[in-house]
This record gives structure tokens, sequence and C-alpha cells, in this order.
């Protein structure tokens, strides 16, 4: 069984969506009623992968990311609390221990949203 591993990094500061972001991260801005970050766990739960991880990076408003995140139930979440943030590669450096335990790993940057046939067509 292929395990895969589901990085989303939503640590950004969303400086180009001020003033919406000030108080919150892109990632829990809504749109059409829910959450970006919602976006992308829906589609990834359609995947057919018994052995399914995520990974989240946090920083700016991190509280709140981690307060919206812990409340999804029967999911294994890592939640990695960036410090300083260092872009993509700075979270992937950090945890190329996790990384190397999974089979495929999408990288997915939280404030995107897309639709499952790009993913299916990506593994």
């Amino acid at each position: 069984m292929k395990s895969l591993g589901i990085i989303i990094l939503a640590a950004g500061k969303g400086t180009r969506l001020r003033p919406l972001t000030n108080k919150l991260p892109k990632v829990l801005l809504k749109i059409n009623n829910k959450k970006v970050i919602d976006y992308a766990f829906e589609t990834f739960e359609k995947l057919n992968f018994l052995n399914k991880e995520y990974l989240i990076n946090a920083s700016y408003k991190k509280e709140l990311v981690t307060k919206h995140i812990l409340k999804k139930e029967n999911l294994n979440i890592t939640i990695y609390k960036e410090k300083h943030l260092r872009g993509s590669l700075g979270t992937l450096f950090d945890n190329l221990a996790w990384i190397k335990k999974k089979d495929i790993i999408i990288l997915h940057y939280g404030d995107v949203i897309f639709d499952k046939k790009v993913t299916k067509t990506l593994i």
C-alpha cells in the first residue's frame, strides 16, 4: 500500500490581500462560504489512498490555522509551526525525515483552489 504525504503551505502573511488578511491568514478566508484550506482537504480526501498524511506549515496567525485544522476529525495531520519564514524549501528541508517516509508527496500552496482531476492527473 503506497503512502501519500500532502504538504499544505499555509504560513504566508498574505500581504497582497490586505486588508482582508489583517485578521485572518489567506487559507482561512472564505470563498463561497467555505474556507480556502477546506477546499484542499475536500479535494485530497477524494483521492483513493488508505495511508494518507498531511503536514501543514503555519506561521502567520498560526494559532488560528491550528485551531481550525484541529477540528478536522479522522485525518492524520501534523502541524509544523515555522518560526521564521524561509519559503517553501525551508519547510521541505525541515521536514525531510517526514517526507522520506512517504511514497508520494504532494506539495500544495494552501491558497490555491483546484479540482480533483488535476491531482489525479499528477499522481
